[in-house]
């Protein structure tokens, strides 16, 4: 049962209706498998080739982090040694 307002005049100011009931939006549905249609000749990655891959994102991470920090070095000492 819906309650009813006095100053309701009808317009949605937020539409909801994408929850249907649900309360948790972030919730993890279950997938069901399917079958590989895609035209990909590529096969899934093994778990060594995925662990290369994440250590090669991860040290290129870290050297430009590495840069960053020594050019912030550098101009902290430039700016001492001006003043």
């Amino acid at each position: 049962m819906k309650k009813e307002y006095d100053d309701d005049d009808g317009r949605t100011i937020a539409d909801m209706s994408f929850l249907d009931g649900q309360y948790r939006l972030f919730r993890r549905k279950k997938r069901k498998p399917e079958e590989d249609t895609s035209d990909n000749p590529q096969p899934a990655m093994s778990g060594e080739e995925r662990r290369m891959y994440v250590k090669g994102a991860m040290s290129a991470a870290l050297l430009i982090g590495l840069i960053f920090i020594g050019g912030l070095a550098l101009a902290i000492f430039l700016i001492d040694l001006i003043l």
